[in-house]
């Protein structure tokens, strides 16, 4: 899978699993180990509206 489509694929699956975009070690290493990063990457997707009706089905 190419890297746009991993990333498509990681942002859908966000509503379910908040962490799928920044656990892409390949792109961001090991700032999912982080506890301080993931903690306030937590707190900034939790803060988000959700999508409207429709919106972000990829």
């Amino acid at each position: 899978m190419d890297l746009k489509n991993t990333f498509i694929a990681a942002a859908v699956r966000q509503r379910k699993d908040p962490f799928s975009l920044i656990s892409h070690r390949e792109v961001f290493g090991d700032l999912i180990d982080i506890e301080r990063l993931v903690t306030a990457y937590s707190d900034a997707v939790a803060s988000q509206p959700a999508p409207a009706q429709g919106e972000g089905n990829a």
